[in-house]
């Protein structure tokens, strides 16, 4: 089952990913995208970096 989200719901996964990343116990974040979803692997990656933290995609 395949579940699109967008509008609100899509930006608040996009938050919870981004805080997930900038949380203070994470050293380092890697993420792996497969292709096919909605939030974009780079900008997420954008926004974690903001907090000084290592990303790698």
């Amino acid at each position: 089952m395949v579940v699109l989200k967008a509008g609100a719901d899509l930006e608040q996964t996009f938050r919870i990913l981004s805080g997930f990343g900038k949380n203070p116990n994470v050293a380092s974040v890697l993420l792996v995208a497969l292709g096919c979803e909605a939030i974009s692997c780079e900008k997420l990656a954008d926004e974690i970096s903001k907090s000084g933290k290592p990303v790698e995609t």
